[in-house]
């Protein structure tokens, strides 16, 4: 027996329907993308992106919090400081060495915290995320995707926040070296050493462990204050 009056029972009736017509469309939407974004290659992919900022910006996780990928690389920084009017260099210097040794002599200073804003913004610059790869793989698949633009200004501004990262490393070092130095440095050359960590099933192949470098390139330093961390 109804006990509500016909006109309120109609409106419920009718936010009923309305409402599960909104979980379908929901259900639907989150559906396709879902199975797209999932999908080989196809024609629907190379015209429609909305799937991979869809998972990929707002479902993704990459399974940092459960299961964190192990780096599978060194990565040390080595910054030159350059005074061009001058004509004058420190050198190559390996900045990433100077804290590990500081923290094998005294495993209480904080060493450890700070050699990671160094080499998290090293890693940064050589590791693509697995959505950059995504698109890397599609874009060498198809050139004509629409994925090859999508990658390649997600490379772009990865390299570029890492090198601002670096830039701003690299200056807090050339001021403490102009202390002992006395001259100006105005810019840095910045190179990476990159050592591949070989696999333990892999640690006695011959190739195992192979160390090349990667240029970052010339920036100008930033003016940075505060005390000294290199002496």
């Amino acid at each position: 027996m109804n006990i509500l009056p016909p006109g309120i029972s109609m409106k419920l009736r009718y936010l009923k329907y309305v409402g599960a017509a909104v979980v379908t469309l929901i259900f639907g939407f989150h559906f396709f993308n879902t199975v797209l974004y999932n999908a080989p290659q196809n024609v629907i992919s190379t015209v429609y992106s909305f799937d991979k900022v869809y998972i990929s910006g707002l479902l993704a996780q990459e399974w940092a919090m459960f299961a964190p990928e192990p780096m599978d690389r060194d990565t040390n920084v080595l910054v030159k400081c350059l005074d061009t009017a001058g004509g004058r260099s420190t050198g190559f210097h390996d900045i990433t060495s100077d804290f590990n040794r500081l923290r094998t002599r005294n495993i209480f200073v904080s060493a450890d915290r700070v050699a990671r804003v160094p080499g998290n913004w090293a890693y940064l610059y050589i590791a693509a995320s697995r959505w950059e790869q995504k698109l890397h793989d599609e874009c060498k698949a198809n050139a004509k995707s629409a994925s090859c633009e999508n990658w390649k200004a997600m490379k772009d501004q990865r390299e570029k926040t890492s090198k601002d990262g670096l830039t701003l490393v690299a200056s807090y070092y050339c001021r403490d070296a102009s202390r002992g130095t006395h001259y100006r440095y105005e810019s840095a050359e910045i190179t990476l050493k990159v050592i591949d960590v070989a696999r333990w099933s892999q640690r006695h192949k011959a190739n195992s462990g192979e160390t090349y470098f990667v240029n970052v390139g010339n920036v100008k330093l930033n003016q940075v204050s505060g005390r000294p961390i290199w002496n």
